[in-house]
């Protein structure tokens, strides 16, 4: 038993010693980086981390791709709200300076919410009015749009989706930038749910897939294999499950919805 313990203790020292990972930085995130936990995006010629924390305070730290810091941003929000999520970063998609440029949406309560555009300068370029998502989507003419969200909320006994459609001006996107701000920016609808949800099918070219859901204990609740031809988006049925937050996964893309 010795000689075997100590055979498979070399080898796991052998393979560590061929590892081709070192670590270069730790990062502390003190919030939801918008259900992708990537912290990091990228604009025309660079790359970027960037961290915050929704329980504390309204500052922005953005970080060159060596993790020296570039910029530290205190955002002018109302104290009265709650930092939910910062994403959407770019450079030159609502402006064409080389100001770099995120939403960033709060909430007063489980009604009222903000979508916000910002630039590094903490200078607030848009308010989106009482919205909770946003996506950016490129058009037949090759022209962007953003489309930004009021979730599902009900009246005269039902369900609405609110959806406003803005037309970019001569912005611009390298394809790595609409490639990943596309991922990052993937929908489910409506949320909240009570019998059937659509998740955006972020397979890219990948061709199959496997579409995970799980619940807040990180149990899968539905599993189902997928391909990139089932369309944009992918209904599940979600009847059966009990009300609560839930977690989809897709080729790297993570989405919170509600069931109820």
């Amino acid at each position: 038993m010795l000689k075997i313990t100590t055979t498979v203790f070399a080898l796991l020292i052998s393979s560590l010693s061929f590892a081709q990972l070192t670590l270069e930085h730790t990062y502390e995130i003190g919030g939801n980086i918008h259900d992708t936990n990537e912290g990091y995006f990228k604009t025309e010629d660079k790359a970027f981390h960037y961290t915050y924390d929704t329980a504390t305070d309204y500052v922005l730290k953005i970080y060159n791709e060596d993790h020296t810091l570039y910029k530290t941003i205190t955002l002018p929000i109302d104290p009265s709200y709650e930092l939910i999520w910062i994403d959407m970063f770019t450079d030159k998609l609502f402006n064409s300076n080389d100001l770099i440029e995120f939403i960033v949406r709060i909430k007063l309560n489980s009604t009222e919410n903000k979508l916000l555009l910002f630039n590094e300068n903490a200078e607030l370029l848009m308010d989106f009015g009482n919205r909770e998502d946003a996506k950016i989507i490129k058009g037949l003419n090759n022209n962007y749009k953003l489309f930004v969200y009021h979730d599902a909320f009900y009246e005269y006994n039902r369900e609405y989706t609110i959806k406003d459609v803005y037309n970019i001006e001569a912005g611009t996107l390298s394809n790595e930038q609409l490639d990943l701000i596309t991922r990052k920016t993937a929908l489910s609808y409506p949320n909240p749910a009570s019998a059937n949800i659509n998740i955006a099918n972020s397979l890219g070219s990948q061709i199959f897939g496997t579409l995970k859901i799980y619940n807040t204990t990180g149990a899968i609740v539905i599993e189902k294999e997928v391909k990139n031809t089932d369309g944009e988006y992918l209904k599940i049925d979600i009847s059966n499950l009990a009300n609560g937050t839930y977690i989809s996964k897709l080729n790297g893309v993570s989405k919170r919805f509600i069931k109820k």
